[in-house]
């Protein structure tokens, strides 16, 4: 598989997008494990946020959003 970084500074605020052509998931699934949540709130102690949207079979983006500074 793929997988692409994205860094971008745009108004004040540190961009991060992270995607793949990986197999996806849904991400309305209930999960065991605490890796996602364990990035979200990372994310939230910079005052930031994440987001991942993902399909079985359409791969992954996650985007955090935290401030600069």
């Amino acid at each position: 598989g793929n997988v692409s970084i994205s860094i971008k500074a745009k108004n004040k605020h540190i961009h991060i997008v992270i995607k793949d052509d990986g197999v996806g998931f849904d991400v309305n699934l209930k999960r065991n494990g605490i890796g996602i949540s364990n990035m979200i709130n990372r994310a939230e102690s910079f005052n930031g946020s994440l987001e991942i949207s993902s399909k079985p079979g359409n791969g992954c983006k996650v985007k955090v959003i935290i401030p600069a500074g």
